[in-house]
């Protein structure tokens, strides 16, 4: 196994779950790590474990944040990796929700997810290496009723991490953005009894970030997606929903399932609509019998369900950007995270 090849690492938004589980594998790896939040009082027990430094700061202010990185700096030294973990959540109706609240739910995520990156930007580009990974979530690629404010900011936060991959990359700077789609496992959220693989572990979630950490330029992650053994594929029926022009009636009966071999119908007659996805999309193909007529092509896989037409699996995970399914199990997608190169 190489060395980590990382000396340095400050975890902005540190909390009890993700980010104290990056601290303990980080400090395992012999990485010096800071940690930033507004109230370090609740991250002693994680700082005298680890032997952490730790800095307040308000992400939603550009020179607290220009602040925490000459502390971080002269304390840790670097920081070669920054990981930005701090995010708000404003909950309400539309109509109800206050704007002051949502303004500062958006500063502390979307815009405080600028000023961290640019401050790391700024200090990686002139030694040409670094890292910055941004925690994303379900909302990143998919609003959900009465959390609006949220999706915002996480929409935000892929947007900034997809621009600063591109034009950091060249550079020598990894960016890499990870949607956590899934509950975070914790002693106030465990999993129930009846859903045992319901949540993600934090200490899993880390690890996928120190390996990414670890992956040769040659080949880097954009984004990672990590969801539970028993997940429900959020983030890639969002992707299907904002690509096709399904009709309103049958989008809400519309699901992405892991376990019927491809895509499928909760009730009704989708057999219109999948064709519909598909042409729009410009995947599967027509072959014409001189016999019998324009006869459909469909992956095996998805022969559980006589509705669907041409071959939805794998056309349509190519189409979306997702790899080809090759198990023979037949579900979706064969391993519990995916990336994108950039």
């Amino acid at each position: 196994m190489i060395d980590f090849p990382y000396e340095s690492a400050l975890i902005v938004g540190a909390g009890s779950g993700i980010s104290a589980s990056l601290a303990r594998q980080l400090s395992a790896q012999g990485v010096k790590v800071g940690l930033a939040a507004r109230n370090i009082e609740k991250l002693q027990g994680l700082i005298e474990e680890t032997g952490a430094s730790a800095f307040t700061t308000d992400v939603s202010q550009p020179a607290s944040v220009a602040a925490l990185f000459e502390a971080a700096a002269a304390a840790i030294g670097g920081p070669d990796v920054v990981i930005f973990n701090a995010s708000a959540r404003q909950r309400g109706p539309l109509a109800e929700l206050d704007p002051a609240d949502v303004e500062k739910a958006i500063a502390t995520t979307a815009f405080g997810g600028f000023t961290v990156v640019q401050q790391a930007a700024r200090r990686m580009i002139p030694r040409g290496r670094g890292a910055i990974l941004i925690t994303g979530a379900s909302a990143s690629v998919k609003g959900f009723a009465q959390s609006a404010p949220f999706a915002m900011g996480k929409f935000a936060l892929r947007g900034l991490a997809q621009s600063a991959a591109r034009e950091l990359g060249p550079m020598g700077i990894h960016v890499a953005h990870f949607v956590i789609d899934g509950a975070v496992r914790s002693q106030t959220r465990p999993d129930r009894v009846e859903k045992p693989d319901g949540t993600l572990l934090p200490d899993s979630i880390a690890q996928t970030y120190i390996d990414v950490l670890r992956q040769h330029r040659s080949a880097w992650s954009l984004e990672v997606e990590v969801r539970p053994l028993d997940g429900k594929l959020l983030s890639f029926s969002s992707r299907l929903n904002n690509r096709s022009m399904m009709s309103s009636e049958n989008r809400s009966h519309f699901s992405a399932s892991c376990s019927g071999g491809g895509i499928l119908p909760r009730r009704g007659n989708f057999r219109g609509d999948i064709k519909q996805i598909m042409f729009i999309l410009g995947v599967g193909r027509e072959d014409t019998d001189a016999a019998s007529g324009p006869r459909h092509h469909r992956d095996p896989r998805c022969a559980r369900d006589d509705r669907l037409p041409r071959r939805p699996c794998s056309a349509l995970a190519r189409a979306i950007g997702r790899p080809s399914p090759r198990p023979a199990t037949g579900s979706i997608w064969t391993n519990a995270r995916s990336s994108i190169s950039a």
